[in-house]
């Protein structure tokens, strides 16, 4: 899972509150409370588990698919 400014392309790679979690870009209070969230709530185990069942999406051969295509 990861934690990460939704900026450029990273939002459609994560999805939030499924594969990590999105904060504003520059709202560092924002960031703040997402980690103590994901932490209080304990969302790595479930996280790691959705992008287990989605990491064929997202592999090298699936972008080399896209990239070709």
């Amino acid at each position: 899972p990861i934690i990460a400014s939704d900026v450029g392309g990273i939002g459609e790679y994560i999805e939030h509150n499924c594969t990590g979690l999105l904060v504003p870009p520059g709202d560092v209070e924002s960031l703040a409370l997402t980690i103590i969230k994901f932490f209080n709530e304990s969302m790595g185990e479930s996280m790691s588990k959705q992008i287990e069942a989605k990491k064929d999406t997202f592999s090298w051969e699936a972008l080399s698919r896209i990239v070709i295509e």
